[in-house]
């Protein structure tokens, strides 16, 4: 049984089928992981699938070698940020409005977060919390939920 079958197996167990949670073999013999819902933690599909990542090194500097590494790529995919934005519209929205008109390097609290422009960024704080972040771009409603997506689950503790 390969990886991709071996983690497929492991998530079936804890009750994830492929509409949740996809898993592919990619091109160069890596793990493809598609988290199809938005309420499922990325760190507990890392639990499993990163037990099957296997990169060989030089020992002397420490170059990833060539052949025979298992690498494991885990995002949400745009199904999960698709129904989390449907789900969130109002405060993304808020979100996004703010963005457009905060100052740099200032922080403004709106929908339960502070907004923050840096330079070249935006950052989206949970709110009160200065060092927990996420970065977005101001009109990409994809790219604000899944920092969001990430937040949530570091407010839960999760």
């Amino acid at each position: 049984m390969n990886e991709a079958q071996e983690v497929r197996k492991e998530l079936k167990a804890l009750g994830y089928n492929n509409r949740k949670v996809g898993v592919k073999t990619s091109s160069g013999g890596g793990l493809d992981i598609s988290i199809h819902d938005h309420t499922i933690s990325k760190d507990e599909i890392e639990k499993i699938a990163r037990k099957y990542e296997s990169i060989s090194r030089c020992h002397a500097s420490g170059e990833i070698l060539c052949g025979g590494n298992t690498f494991v790529f885990i995002n949400y995919s745009s199904k999960a940020a698709e129904k989390f934005i449907a789900e969130n519209k109002e405060a993304i929205e808020a979100i996004q409005k703010k963005a457009g008109e905060v100052e740099n390097h200032t922080g403004e609290e709106v929908a339960g977060y502070t907004v923050m422009k840096t330079d070249f960024q935006y950052r989206i704080f949970l709110a009160g919390d200065t060092h927990t972040y996420a970065w977005f771009s101001k009109d990409c409603n994809y790219s604000l939920a899944y920092a969001m997506i990430k937040l949530s689950f570091i407010e839960a503790g999760v």
